[in-house]
């Protein structure tokens, strides 16, 4: 039984001693170090159950938190130590070492998953992985040999979806025929790399098959440059972006954000994608943003498993994205044209 556990400090708990002196395996990961609970207990497929201690269940939202616990279902739990506030049913909660004990004690019910739930991550039975999805059939681009794709993604505001739309991205540019990369900050890439399966590759990692990589100097043939967000909506967006993309949200505050995002960049460079949102939500707020000059825009969907392609998401990027590619690719070659 493989149990991570969520602490704040250097010291371990004494909670975590008296599990590692019952001869239970512990995995002890720092808040700052994991940026998805989903990402975490959806790689290590022997996780059993995820331990927050006090407090810790502060750097996640209630809604991510619980897309943990569902993943968890079949082989084990989210358990919540000494919490300021009492969580939904899916998530135990213990004060004690002794009170957490009779919970790992207990096996979890097996819940079966075997059903399509088309969000991109399948279990079945007992958190069992199902195969692997197939790449979703995309029309592939015609890619000129000097041609250098260069997307940006950029987030409104923290937390809200950025790295995740520029790993769905990444699969979409796969699947078109480009040999992707995607571009990040040293330290985000590390913060990735430390609790998945990775491997070092010329100025960066290998990310469960992903690279990420720190410039734009490799040999690809196409970048997602995810470039986080910044709080006063200031992006630093690059100047040689053949499109940007505005990863925004649908709550108020979030449309806030957005918008104000939205002022400080270049609207003829932009795309707005809703993170978590349905096409309900979209059309409720699309008068807001055409006021704002937005013309493309699409609601993108949950993805618990960012490693495998999402058919619904590839999908909705082919529709919003393909004729702003298409169009950079000729401009691209006219470039090239003239300069022979």
């Amino acid at each position: 039984m493989v149990i991570a556990v969520i602490y704040e400090g250097k010291k371990n708990h004494e909670i975590v001693r008296q599990l590692e002196r019952a001869g239970l395996e512990c995995l002890l990961f720092e808040p700052t170090a994991i940026n998805s609970l989903v990402t975490l207990v959806l790689s290590k497929q022997d996780i059993c159950h995820l331990v927050l201690l006090q407090g810790t269940e502060k750097n996640w939202s209630m809604g991510h938190i619980l897309a943990a616990a569902k993943q968890l279902q079949g082989r084990g739990y989210v358990i919540f130590i000494s919490p300021q506030n009492k969580p939904p049913a899916l998530i135990r909660t213990a004060e004690t070492a002794e009170e957490l004990m009779k919970i790992l004690s207990k096996p979890s019910a097996p819940v079966n998953h075997d059903t399509d739930s088309g969000s991109g991550g399948r279990t079945g039975v007992r958190g069992n992985p199902l195969p692997k999805r197939k790449i979703p059939s995309v029309k592939p681009m015609k890619i000129a040999p000097e041609q250098v794709l260069i997307l940006g993604v950029a987030g409104s505001q923290s937390r809200i979806g950025c790295t995740t739309q520029a790993i769905g991205l990444w699969h979409y540019c796969k699947a078109l025929g480009y040999t992707p990369a995607i571009v990040a900050e040293q330290t985000r890439i590390e913060e990735i790399a430390k609790p998945m399966k990775s491997n070092r590759i010329q100025d960066g990692y290998e990310i469960e098959g992903i690279p990420f990589v720190t410039n734009t100097q490799q040999a690809n043939d196409c970048y997602i440059c995810d470039l986080g967000s910044n709080a006063n909506n200031e992006i630093p967006v690059r100047a040689d972006l053949d499109c940007l993309i505005l990863v925004g949200g649908i709550k108020p505050w979030e449309v806030i954000n957005t918008v104000g995002a939205l002022k400080s960049l270049s609207r003829s460079l932009t795309v707005v994608l809703l993170s978590f949102a349905d096409e309900q939500a979209l059309a409720a707020l699309m008068p807001l943003f055409k006021q704002e000059g937005v013309q493309q825009i699409a609601a993108t969907p949950w993805m618990p498993n960012l490693w495998q392609p999402n058919p619904e998401a590839i999908a909705i990027y082919d529709r919003i994205l393909r004729p702003l590619l298409e169009n950079a690719i000729t401009n691209e070659e006219k470039e090239i044209e003239y300069a022979e």
